[in-house]
């Protein structure tokens, strides 16, 4: 059996170049590479780079390499031979999880050299500086190591769909921008976590603390002191004060997760901190003042929340500034061979297996199964696949009964599709889209779910299309009755 997931993410790995040269760019996401002061023909080299397309800047061979690292987020750091490049070097890798790769520059001849005992683990590549033709390949390769599994791979977000893209572009914008509140909206399992993660890390504020809580998994008495703190003798069991998670993060990012489980008198203090900055420990009388850029998330429809009183208007729309919708997995099928293979690769570094891949009877169903559970519900999948199963592929039989299930409602080929015949004329693929998508909204009386059920398509897919058609404005948002308009804003990537 072939192994169709890993031969369909062998056909995506063909990059969006740029005009001058092999530097990939995403939407706005530009790779970049940090030259360290006292490499090699430095200057040269920047210079080579940035004809390929490449951002590149140079900062110190010191403490300072670190901050610039953490607020500039490079792809890769190239290090000379001069000074003490091998400590440097094994503290830039030890930045965490998302860290750069790292080069070393040998000025000499000749082919990639070993490395030498000391920096084994340390850098990535360690090359000749001549010729600077093949130093910059190497660079190159590196970076495409990266974004092979997509614009955002170096931060956990897998894919390369147009939904992803735009997703991972508007992150990076955020993220360099000093908007102080983002609210994250999708179904649970969409990655809402990785999203705020990436958002704190591909920021100047990820060299100060990420915190993170589940407004609706801590009990509700004790939610408050967890993010504002209290002082001593605030209540009973107040015995010492306590530092809250605003305070613990000031300079860096607070992610509220499932904010929509927040009471409503916490939910007017959360406004005053976000409209001010400022609030109140518990039991406490001194006005406290934070800097600290909140991400809030939610799988819940917050407008109809707001409706029936149970989440504060004000706090909703203040909140709401930069609003980020994740699309569920069900709209980004051509995502899933990518993500498979992320997960078999993870689970074979933690189980110590070599599963290939999938066969080409399994990845019919992983690509026709509708994924309710999203993202999470994959990766249990994959995992319980590679517990189970016996050999070097997954196959049907290791998947569960509703995935397998799901093959006998989903045809080869629409009727339509097979009656069509392209002529010697061609067609304008942009335009026949355009076009069925123009047919699928009149039919349904600009019913955006019915159009989208007719194309096999999610609503958000749909939605996508429309915006890059130009046919928002054609097709206004029908309503479907009171509180049809619920979800309003819910639905698209905005900034």
């Amino acid at each position: 059996m072939g192994n169709v997931i890993d031969q369909t993410v062998r056909e995506q790995m063909t990059w969006r170049r740029s005009a001058s040269g092999t530097g990939s760019v995403w939407g706005e996401i530009q790779s970049s590479v940090l030259i360290v002061d006292g490499a090699p023909s430095s200057a040269l080299l920047a210079a080579k780079l940035e004809q390929r397309g490449y951002r590149v800047w140079s900062a110190p061979p010191s403490e300072d390499l670190l901050a610039a690292v953490a607020r500039g987020r490079p792809h890769v750091v190239v290090f000379g031979e001069g000074g003490d490049g091998t400590s440097v070097a094994r503290a830039v890798r030890d930045l965490g999880e998302h860290s750069p790769l790292t080069l070393k520059i040998r000025d000499g001849r000749g082919a990639d050299r070993a490395a030498a005992p000391a920096e084994k683990g340390v850098f990535n590549r360690i090359c000749d500086l001549r010729p600077i033709g093949a130093l910059c390949d190497a660079i190159g390769e590196l970076i495409d190591g990266i974004e092979e599994e997509g614009p955002g791979a170096r931060y956990g977000i897998i894919g390369r769909s147009p939904q992803i893209r735009e997703a991972v572009s508007l992150v990076y914008r955020i993220a360099a921008s000093k908007a102080r509140v983002v609210l994250l909206e999708g179904e649970s399992g969409t990655g809402k976590d990785l999203v705020a993660r990436a958002i704190h890390s591909a920021s100047a504020r990820s060299v100060k603390p990420f915190m993170e809580i589940n407004c609706a998994a801590i009990p509700e008495n004790l939610v408050e002191t967890e993010l504002m703190g209290h002082e001593r003798g605030a209540f009973t069991d107040a015995k010492a004060w306590k530092l809250g998670l605003f305070e613990l993060a000031d300079g860096g990012t607070v992610f509220l997760d499932e904010i929509s489980g927040l009471r409503l008198d916490l939910q007017s203090k959360l406004l005053r901190l976000v409209e001010t900055r400022g609030f109140k420990r518990v039991g406490g009388v001194e006005d406290l003042r934070v800097d600290a850029r909140i991400i809030a998330a939610t799988n819940r429809n917050l407008e109809e929340a707001v409706r029936q009183e149970r989440f504060r208007e004000d706090l909703y729309y203040r909140l709401k500034v930069i609003p980020v919708l994740l699309p569920p997995l069900r709209d980004l099928k051509e995502d899933i061979p990518l993500l498979a293979s992320h997960f078999i690769s993870g689970f074979n570094a933690e189980f110590g297996k070599g599963v290939s891949g999938v066969s080409e009877d399994a990845a019919r169903f992983l690509c026709r199964y509708s994924w309710p559970g999203n993202v999470r519900e994959l990766k249990n999948v994959i995992e319980r696949a590679m517990i189970l199963g016996d050999g070097d592929t997954i196959l049907p039989r290791h998947l569960p009964v509703e995935v397998r299930s799901a093959n006998a409602a989903a045809p080869t080929a629409n009727s339509c599709v097979a009656s069509f015949r392209l002529t010697r004329d061609g067609v304008n693929l942009e335009e026949f889209e355009r076009g069925l998508i123009r047919q699928s909204l009149e039919l349904t009386g600009g019913n955006q779910v019915k159009a989208a059920q007719l194309l096999g398509l999610g609503r958000d897919a749909l939605r996508y299309r429309m915006k890059k058609h130009g046919l928002f404005d054609m097709f206004p948002r029908r309503s479907a009755g009171p509180g049809a308009g619920a979800s309003a804003g819910r639905r698209a990537l905005e900034v």
